[in-house]
């Protein structure tokens, strides 16, 4: 089976508890002395608990196999560490219930709540992130800006495709102060529209394709925007045009519409 799977485990954990009634009886047995006792397994699991009763002094061992190149032994103490808590929470709480009760301790619970979701980055307050796209574009033209499936682009195509559609929207009227509603599947068209309509100078308006016709249409005429950014397949999902002012679809196909790659200008009227 692991070999079907190419090499992959069953299991990333096994749970094993022998206790050996039967051996257990035989020692009790008048005149029956033990020698010596040897013990074998072999598995391919890369993690594996093995919970055993000693027959001979009646206690619980646990023992924990590993694969070195998996797992360090740091990793594997701290597994070990949350059996140890869960058999001395039953001892101790066993009326508790379980959910409430945490395995990690004072210091993995600030790693995992505090250090780990330390993330904050300090970004400039003053700019808006089609300026930051820019920025990078000077800096980094050719590494890859967006990704999306089989899809990407660098920060220099990502960029230039944004000035095309900028073009085209300030062509047929889009001005600051403009809302322009932007009713795109999650896409590369989708990251392009939003920078389009930003580098124009307007602002939009997030339309969810899974919306209603009758929510789309509610939004579109309390926000009245003039430009609807869409695609082609979503169409039959709108209203009709006429409730939502002059419509600009793009296709996948024509995403950069229009040879002006350069930044455009806002002006106003």
């Amino acid at each position: 089976m692991q070999k079907i799977l190419g090499g992959q485990s069953l299991f990333e954990a096994a749970f094993n508890f022998v206790h050996f009634h039967v051996y257990q009886n035989i020692l009790g047995l008048a005149g029956l002395e033990e020698l010596d006792r040897k013990t074998f397994q072999k598995t391919n699991f890369t993690f594996q608990a093995n919970f055993g009763l000693d027959v001979v002094s009646s206690q619980v061992k646990l023992f924990l196999e590993y694969e070195t190149s998996e797992l360090c032994e740091e990793q594997v103490r701290a597994i070990g560490s949350y059996y140890t808590k869960t058999l001395a929470a039953m001892a101790t709480q066993h009326s508790e219930r379980y959910e409430s009760y945490s395995l990690l301790s004072v210091s993995e619970r600030h790693q995992l709540l505090v250090e780990w979701n330390d993330t904050q980055v300090d970004y400039p307050q003053d700019k808006c992130i089609h300026q930051l796209v820019e920025e990078q574009v000077e800096q980094t033209p050719d590494a890859i800006a967006l990704v999306f499936a089989d899809q990407q682009l660098t920060y220099r195509e990502l960029n230039t495709r944004a000035n095309q559609l900028a073009h085209h929207l300030q062509a047929i009227g889009v001005e600051p102060g403009v809302l322009v509603g932007l009713c795109v599947e999650r896409s590369v068209e989708m990251v392009l529209g939003l920078l389009g309509i930003l580098k124009a100078g307007a602002a939009y308006v997030p339309l969810d394709p899974e919306y209603p016709t009758e929510r789309l249409s509610f939004i579109l005429e309390d926000t009245q925007a003039r430009v609807l950014l869409t695609q082609q397949s979503l169409l039959d999902r709108l209203p009709p045009s006429e409730k939502a002012g002059e419509q600009a679809c793009r296709e996948r196909s024509r995403t950069g519409a229009g040879s002006r790659g350069e930044k455009p200008t806002h002006q106003r009227g």
